[in-house]
């Protein structure tokens, strides 16, 4: 690997934490809390499955970030890379691989449960197997120790990081938006609703 195929590698897993990061933040935003129930209930036909799909986008690609097939851009293969080659990253202190691999392994029990889901349920559907159970903190830490990871290698690469701000901000604030809306909509409608039927007993006077 080069350093013009080190950086394409690195938009591309962008690209991945990008729709990880934002499928994430959609789903805990539309989170089935006590005050959410009843809207979420009441269109359930929406909530449940869209909710079902964003969870499955998110574990399936936050699969492929970690995945250690050779063919595949992710993190264990970029860290493969710059242990082949060091100078693909020019800015890199010398303990930087060192830290890499540390990071990594403090997540590696999640990305092997991670690895059975995906094999036993998401990708194909194993008759007899019992995948294991990814909780939403194991999720989040290995989440948020890939955006770490991910600015190492940038910071090193051209001295840049990237912020996700912008897309988790936006994702949960119009998931906020639209169930206020889908609030206001059963509100507006119960309303007509009642002017109808008010309306038409006026007529009947």
């Amino acid at each position: 690997m080069d350093i013009n195929e080190f950086e394409t590698s690195l938009k591309e897993l962008n690209d991945e934490i990008s729709q990880i990061v934002a499928c994430r933040a959609v789903y805990y935003a539309s989170w089935p809390t006590e005050a959410r129930l009843p809207i979420i209930n009441r269109y359930k036909g929406f909530f449940f499955p869209v909710r079902d799909a964003l969870s499955q986008a998110m574990l399936m690609s936050m699969a492929r970030v970690v995945d250690t097939d050779k063919r595949t851009v992710s993190i264990p293969n970029l860290i493969g890379a710059i242990r082949d080659k060091p100078t693909l990253l020019p800015h890199a202190s010398g303990d930087l691989l060192e830290r890499l691999v540390t990071k990594s392994n403090e997540v590696a029990a999640v990305v092997k449960k991670l690895k059975a889901v995906r094999n036993q349920r998401l990708a194909h559907h194993d008759r007899n197997a019992t995948p294991p159970t990814i909780v939403k903190s194991e999720m989040d830490q290995l989440i948020d120790q890939t955006v770490e990871l991910f600015n190492d290698f940038s910071s090193a690469l051209d001295r840049s990081v990237t912020s996700w701000h912008q897309i988790t901000g936006d994702a949960e604030w119009h998931t906020e938006l639209l169930l206020e809306e889908a609030e206001l909509g059963i509100v507006a409608r119960q309303k007509k609703i009642e002017d109808e039927i008010y309306g038409e007993l006026d007529l009947k006077k």
